[in-house]
């Protein structure tokens, strides 16, 4: 069995808070921001504080935030984009990646076309990649990868996934990027 989902969410955004320095009143007003400008009025499902202080605002938000994370209300799906997406990088790209691997896929980011995003994806690909020989590199330190490493091993395969998906990111930056103004965009068969 694994964790529910909003388990996953909730010990990600724990991580996040501690290790980031971020605080949960500005990760609830940011998630609230996102809300708001994502989700159409009579659309939404949840009701955040907006108006008057917005310390008090921030305040209210965190307790509320803070509710869903302990359990005592259930998470609605439909602030899940927000949350995930509230939460500074890297752990905003790790969650994405573990959400992903839930369903079997990958986490790769849209294709860029801007000359910094561009260098960021080349970027993240080096960087990625020198996680995931580090990650294997401990599973290496006694000459072979056999069950003794199991432990490591989850670690490895999500570092290395991140490799995968900083690759396909980037090639799609590449294949969208030097395309010719009049090439047609290429049609892909599913499966």
């Amino acid at each position: 069995m694994r964790e529910p989902r909003s388990t996953t969410i909730t010990r990600a955004t724990l991580t996040a808070l501690r290790s980031s320095g971020m605080t949960m009143g500005q990760f609830a007003t940011d998630v609230v921001t996102h809300y708001h400008t994502t989700v159409a009025l009579h659309e939404r499902t949840f009701e955040f504080s907006t108006g008057g202080d917005p310390f008090k605002a921030a305040r209210a938000n965190s307790q509320i935030l803070s509710r869903l994370m302990n359990g005592q209300v259930r998470m609605p799906v439909d602030i899940e984009e927000s949350w995930v997406l509230s939460l500074p990088q890297p752990w905003r790209g790790e969650l994405l990646s573990e959400l992903a691997h839930r369903y079997g896929l990958l986490a790769a980011p849209e294709p860029v076309t801007d000359g910094v995003g561009q260098q960021r994806a080349a970027g993240d690909l080096m960087r990625e990649t020198g996680e995931a020989l580090i990650a294997v590199a401990g599973l290496l330190e006694d000459g072979v990868i056999d069950h003794r490493d199991q432990p490591r091993a989850h670690a490895a395969l999500r570092e290395l996934d991140d490799v995968i998906g900083s690759a396909v990111s980037l090639k799609a930056t590449i294949e969208r990027s030097t395309r010719g103004p009049s090439d047609p965009t290429p049609i892909r068969r599913a499966g």
